[in-house]
Protein backbone atom coordinates (compact mmCIF):
# COMPACT_ATOMS: atom_id res chain seq x y z
CA UNK A 1 0.00 0.00 0.00
CA UNK A 2 1.52 3.55 -1.38
CA UNK A 3 2.60 5.46 1.22
CA UNK A 4 0.13 8.00 0.67
CA UNK A 5 -3.03 6.26 0.93
CA UNK A 6 -2.08 4.83 4.42
CA UNK A 7 -1.72 8.12 5.64
CA UNK A 8 -4.95 9.08 3.93
CA UNK A 9 -6.36 5.75 5.59
CA UNK A 10 -5.49 6.63 9.08
CA UNK A 11 -6.54 10.27 8.94
CA UNK A 12 -9.65 9.76 7.94
CA UNK A 13 -10.81 6.88 10.52
CA UNK A 14 -12.45 7.84 13.71
CA UNK A 15 -10.12 7.33 16.86
CA UNK A 16 -6.59 7.01 14.86
CA UNK A 17 -4.04 9.15 15.18
CA UNK A 18 -1.99 10.48 12.03
CA UNK A 19 0.92 7.96 11.40
CA UNK A 20 -0.94 5.00 13.74
CA UNK A 21 -1.19 2.50 9.94
CA UNK A 22 2.48 3.74 8.88
CA UNK A 23 3.80 2.56 11.83
CA UNK A 24 2.20 -0.59 11.69
CA UNK A 25 2.83 -1.14 8.07
CA UNK A 26 5.89 -2.72 8.30
CA UNK A 27 4.77 -5.53 10.77
CA UNK A 28 1.80 -6.32 9.43
CA UNK A 29 2.75 -6.55 5.76
CA UNK A 30 6.54 -8.37 6.76
CA UNK A 31 7.10 -12.11 5.18
CA UNK A 32 3.89 -11.82 2.95
CA UNK A 33 3.44 -13.06 -0.15
CA UNK A 34 1.02 -13.41 -2.94
CA UNK A 35 0.43 -15.46 -5.64
CA UNK A 36 0.03 -12.05 -8.02
CA UNK A 37 0.72 -8.77 -6.93
CA UNK A 38 -1.07 -5.46 -8.81
CA UNK A 39 -0.47 -2.17 -8.88
CA UNK A 40 -4.17 -0.82 -9.23
CA UNK A 41 -2.69 2.84 -9.65
CA UNK A 42 -0.52 1.82 -12.51
CA UNK A 43 -3.21 -1.04 -14.30
CA UNK A 44 -6.40 -0.53 -16.24
CA UNK A 45 -9.75 -2.93 -14.00
CA UNK A 46 -8.92 -5.00 -17.23
CA UNK A 47 -4.84 -5.40 -17.01
CA UNK A 48 -6.05 -6.10 -12.98
CA UNK A 49 -8.81 -8.24 -13.82
CA UNK A 50 -6.36 -10.56 -16.87
CA UNK A 51 -3.88 -10.76 -13.89
CA UNK A 52 -5.81 -12.42 -11.38
CA UNK A 53 -7.43 -14.50 -14.04
CA UNK A 54 -4.14 -15.55 -15.18
CA UNK A 55 -3.14 -16.45 -11.46
CA UNK A 56 -6.37 -18.77 -11.28
CA UNK A 57 -5.96 -20.62 -14.23
CA UNK A 58 -2.36 -21.32 -13.60
CA UNK A 59 -1.26 -20.79 -9.88
CA UNK A 60 1.86 -20.21 -9.03
CA UNK A 61 4.02 -23.35 -7.30
CA UNK A 62 4.25 -23.45 -4.72
CA UNK A 63 1.32 -20.97 -3.76
CA UNK A 64 1.29 -17.72 -1.16
CA UNK A 65 -0.88 -20.03 1.22
CA UNK A 66 2.03 -22.88 0.74
CA UNK A 67 5.15 -21.30 1.65
CA UNK A 68 3.10 -19.50 4.77
CA UNK A 69 1.98 -22.77 5.85
CA UNK A 70 5.68 -24.08 5.28
CA UNK A 71 7.21 -21.18 6.63
CA UNK A 72 5.56 -21.64 10.24
CA UNK A 73 5.74 -25.33 10.39
CA UNK A 74 2.39 -26.90 9.10
CA UNK A 75 3.71 -28.18 5.76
Amino acid sequence: MPGCIILLNGSSSPGRFPGTAAGHFDRVYDGCCYDVEIDTAKSTLRECAEAVMATVAEPPSPTAFEQRRAAIGEG
